[in-house]
């Protein structure tokens, strides 16, 4: 994920903007462009995740905010949009694992 360094994100369900601001061994900052404010998501949060959709082969929303990282899920189902293997839905949010 560290080619997503510098790069501005939008959250699938409102399109709101964020930028990856830095990306390190355990975890990653954005700047969310609202509220001007850093987030820090784990990269733990990010790897269950991750891992989930990779076993399922697809993964909402509601199920990254029940099982992985209520705060910050958004985010997280953005990040995870952006890999070359994952295709995604708007209306509900759902991740699919396109290999």
């Amino acid at each position: 994920m560290r080619w997503m360094r510098g790069k501005t994100l939008h959250t699938l369900s409102r399109q709101a903007p964020f930028t990856v601001r830095s990306i390190g061994e355990d975890r990653l900052t954005l700047m969310i462009h609202s509220s001007k404010m850093e987030r820090v998501v784990t990269r733990s949060e990010v790897e269950s995740a991750f891992n989930e959709l990779w076993v399922s082969r697809e993964l909402t929303l509601q199920e990254i905010t029940e099982n992985h990282s209520e705060a910050s899920a958004s985010y997280i189902v953005a990040l995870l949009a952006q890999l070359p293997d994952v295709d995604y839905l708007q209306k509900p949010v759902r991740l699919y694992w396109k290999a």
